[in-house]
């Protein structure tokens, strides 16, 4: 099992750079998990660019990977129904895992299509660097929960 963490652009902020990196490493106990980061200069009005990235995409996908979107519009969830998704998710079989985090204008509607199901963090904006640094964090703490460790704290 891998999970393939498929993000447009660099980060550039050092403080987001080491707190992915800070969390990858406590992931990599629980499932291999591989950062790729797709650098590109496209030259296209903002209405093509989400196509453009699309393009970008798929270079990285696989036939058989699950592919998540992490978008704005995507269904909310607390962290422990995520990680109780996110076992969902690795109870279905598939070799990778592709969690996708889009350009500033969001993800195209045939990237949409290809998606077997969009999630977001928060109906708040976050930067897209910044989504990188939350939502490795909480996949960290999903892998936390499922395996019994004291990361979470829970009242309930």
């Amino acid at each position: 099992m891998e999970i393939v963490l498929l993000m447009m652009q660099r980060s550039t902020e050092p403080f987001i750079i080491s707190g992915i990196e800070y969390y990858l490493a406590k992931i990599k106990p629980y499932v291999k998990i591989t950062p790729v980061e797709i650098k590109h200069s496209l030259n296209t009005t903002v209405r093509a660019l989400p196509a453009e990235e699309q393009k970008l995409f798929e270079k990285y996908i696989r036939e058989n990977d699950l592919v998540i979107l992490l978008d704005e519009k995507g269904k909310q969830m607390n962290s422990k129904h995520f990680a109780g998704y996110l076992q969902s998710l690795l109870n279905r079989g598939k070799k990778r895992i592709v969690f996708v985090t889009g350009g500033a204008y969001g993800f195209s509607s045939g990237m949409r299509a290809k998606a077997f199901d969009t999630i977001s963090l928060s109906s708040l904006t976050f930067s897209h660097q910044l989504v990188r640094l939350v939502f490795s964090e909480q996949l960290f703490r999903a892998f936390n929960i499922l395996h019994g460790g004291k990361y979470h704290h829970s009242i309930s």
